[in-house]
């Protein structure tokens, strides 16, 4: 369970399952999580449609692309 805590830019990832940024970022950034599998376990993204599949790759490219810049 991933704690909300969202503003207004903070757009839903998954609509199925109302499943903000934020939420999927955690699970990312903070847990390391390093796959949709995964970051559908713990927060419930991409547990639907699977239409947010691609975005959430997306945040974990981007995550690990800022990891190995850094």
């Amino acid at each position: 369970v991933v704690a909300e805590s969202h503003t207004s830019a903070d757009r839903i990832v998954c609509h199925c399952l109302q499943v903000r940024e934020s939420q999927v970022r955690v699970c990312v950034e903070d847990l390391q999580l390093d796959s949709v599998a995964a970051v559908k376990s713990h927060c419930g993204a991409g547990g639907g449609c699977t239409a947010c599949h691609r975005r959430i790759r997306d945040l974990i490219a981007a995550h690990r692309d800022r990891v190995y810049l850094t």
